[in-house]
């Protein structure tokens, strides 16, 4: 368990769309870019947040995360204010990268199965799995929350890293991981004082 500083906003944003995305695949360590969808969402998230005046930027290091934040905030790769952190990735879908559940199904049967029936520890074929992944964005989360003290953080991420620090910061542990959704190209926001952590909005435009 680690405190929860005083006064902390902390805007969690699901990056754009991708192709991958759009065609019902997986795309996790996949480094691919935004689609026409995904570049339009960014610019109409532009809008809502372009009051907002942020303390710092963190980003995964995935090109779909940090394009979707220079569009949000017109910062570049090499702005200060901008950090990359692989420990925000999405999760490595291994093999699975790029097929979707009828493929995968299909031609790793037996991994497959494995994860359907214990999604924590099993993995995609040549993957990893939540437990691994959650032990990354635990790390971060801790990180960033000891540095974060009255400040207004955003976070450009992906569903699932996404869904590992709300669950982290409301106490849920894995089990929470099931609980949240964050759509393409919307933000969520975390208010949190103390050890309270109130999730204030989720999925706006």
């Amino acid at each position: 368990m680690f405190l929860i500083y005083h006064n902390t906003t902390i805007y969690l944003v699901r990056h754009g769309s991708t192709a991958l995305n759009e065609s019902g695949a997986y795309c996790g360590k996949t480094d691919i870019k935004l689609s026409p969808i995904g570049i339009g969402q960014m610019e109409e998230l532009k809008k809502s947040l372009s009051k907002v005046v942020f303390d710092k930027i963190y980003v995964s290091s995935l090109k779909r995360t940090w394009q979707s934040a220079s569009i949000i905030k017109s910062v570049s790769e090499n702005d200060d204010l901008l950090e990359k952190d692989e420990c925000l990735d999405e999760m490595d879908f291994g093999l699975w990268e790029g097929l979707n559940n009828s493929q995968i199904s299909s031609h790793y049967s037996s991994d497959w199965k494995k994860w359907t029936e214990d999604w924590k520890n099993s993995m995609p074929t040549g993957g990893e799995s939540l437990v691994q992944m959650y032990s990354r964005v635990e790390s971060f989360t801790k990180k960033m929350i000891k540095s974060s003290t009255g400040k207004k953080i955003l976070i450009v991420a992906h569903q699932g890293s996404l869904r590992i620090i709300v669950s982290i910061l409301m106490k849920l542990g894995y089990d929470g991981f099931w609980n949240f959704k964050f759509d393409h190209g919307t933000y969520s926001v975390i208010e949190m004082d103390r050890d309270i952590c109130v999730l204030h909005k989720i999925n706006c435009k």
